[in-house]
């Protein structure tokens, strides 16, 4: 009686009811064993994750036009604030903006 009841509660607690096959090839499994087990998640959590965190990388050119204009605006910020660093003599801070500011442009190379 008791395994019955446990197997009921278990069957209510569960969220997903829908089973999906998906084949794959051993370098396509091997793949999804090493990733999934670098990230700490079961594979059925890691697929779960693709899914609900997946979003479009394709941009429309307007999209990609904003984001570059957005990159440039940042850069001309960190130069601003890299001049007052400079004048304050913070030279780590300095090199860490600059820095930055050419990670920032190689992105947007």
């Amino acid at each position: 009686i008791l395994d019955f009841i446990m197997r009921g509660m278990i069957s209510l607690m569960r969220t997903r009811n829908i089973k999906i096959n998906v084949f794959l090839n051993e370098e396509e499994k091997e793949i999804l064993m090493h990733k999934s087990k670098k990230s700490g998640l079961s594979q059925s959590d890691f697929i779960r994750n693709l899914i609900l965190e997946y979003y479009s990388s394709h941009l429309s050119k307007e999209e990609y036009e904003e984001m570059i204009n957005s990159l440039s605006k940042i850069i001309e910020n960190l130069r601003l604030l890299k001049k007052q660093m400079d004048f304050l003599r913070y030279s780590d801070y300095s090199k860490f903006i600059e820095k930055q500011i050419n990670m920032i442009q190689e992105i947007v190379k």
